[in-house]
């Protein structure tokens, strides 16, 4: 057995960043939730499926470390390394090349043990449910992991979860482990997820039922509109949104006080458009609270109306973002 005393998650509605912040909290990294959001170009993206299923936050290619497809533009993953931490990865799933998930199943078991004997933490997807998870340990049977408390309660050690088990429900087997690693520039950090983010959100669709894309607030004013939302998926995705797009906005005021001078009046427009947006969903994930979830589906047309004005907004500012970059070049 061995454990990490101390690691905790960052409270987070998009898992993988709370998860990978506590490791960086662990790590010593300096990277506050919205220069980790900014930077990996996450506070920047809309995916969406017809129904606002609650996989669209993390249903597309930014988390991928395989080949799977050769568009795969593997963001999140890529511009890590820019916001200063390091990052090694065993992914398998059912839509990719690395569709053995027993063979993966026991490189994340052997990855995350040599990890944590290093003292490097680690996180992973579906320890309890299918949200990441930070890894805090193991014994000879399986992974500790960190529990969220429910109401302001502390956090808990959870496990051992069955190493063996690991994606049984979802069918993707994902973990990292974490490591300290050289941060870039400033304008680097920003430009490279600026520009990252203005080519995926603009690439032409590919297989599958979720799209990348403004088109994605579209999708999911309809379903609301004729009520085939799912009820449990538009609520995540409503406070996942409103907190990525909160981080958005502050992450371009954050870029100008960090770069006076260098792109000033883009970026003050910019935040003010992607305010206006964060503010929509603010009020969209209030009128429908995540824990109210009664029912299958929803129908709401004043929610319609709030997610199509949280377009509207961000079909102004998403144009700028490239714009900042090269401003930035």
């Amino acid at each position: 057995m061995a454990e990490l005393a101390g690691l905790r998650p960052r409270a987070a509605w998009f898992s993988y960043l709370g998860a990978l912040g506590g490791c960086l909290d662990y790590l010593g990294v300096e990277a506050s939730p919205t220069w980790l959001a900014g930077g990996t170009g996450t506070a920047f993206i809309m995916n969406m499926q017809a129904n606002a299923d609650v996989a669209s936050p993390i249903a597309w290619d930014g988390l991928c470390v395989n080949p799977c497809r050769p568009t795969n533009p593997g963001l999140v993953m890529r511009l890590g390394g820019n916001v200063g931490y390091a990052v090694r990865a065993v992914c398998g799933c059912p839509h990719g090349q690395a569709r053995e998930l027993d063979e993966k199943r026991e490189q994340a078991w052997d990855l995350v043990r040599e990890s944590i004997d290093q003292g490097l933490p680690c996180l992973g997807f579906e320890l309890a449910h299918p949200e990441f998870f930070t890894i805090s340990g193991y014994t000879d049977e399986g992974y500790l992991f960190i529990m969220a408390g429910d109401d302001g309660a502390p956090d808990t050690v959870a496990g051992p979860k069955p190493w063996r088990e690991l994606g049984a429900e979802i069918g993707w087997v994902r973990v990292e482990a974490v490591s300290v690693g050289d941060p870039a520039p400033d304008e680097v950090v920003v430009r490279e997820a600026l520009r990252s983010v203005s080519a995926t959100m603009t690439q032409p669709p590919g297989p599958g039922e979720f799209i990348l894309g403004l088109v994605g607030y579209d999708m999911w004013a309809k379903a609301l509109h004729h009520g085939t939302a799912d009820r449990f998926g538009h609520r995540y995705n409503a406070a996942c949104w409103a907190e990525l797009r909160t981080h958005a906005a502050a992450f371009l005021r954050e870029t100008k006080e960090r770069l006076p001078g260098r792109a000033d009046g883009l970026l003050e427009e910019a935040a003010g458009h992607y305010q206006a947006v964060a503010d929509k969903l603010q009020a969209a994930r209030a009128l429908h609270p995540f824990l109210d979830a009664a029912g299958e589906h929803l129908q709401s047309d004043e929610a319609a109306g709030l997610v199509q004005e949280a377009g509207a907004s961000e079909s102004q500012g998403f144009p700028l973002l490239g714009r900042i970059a090269d401003a930035l070049a």
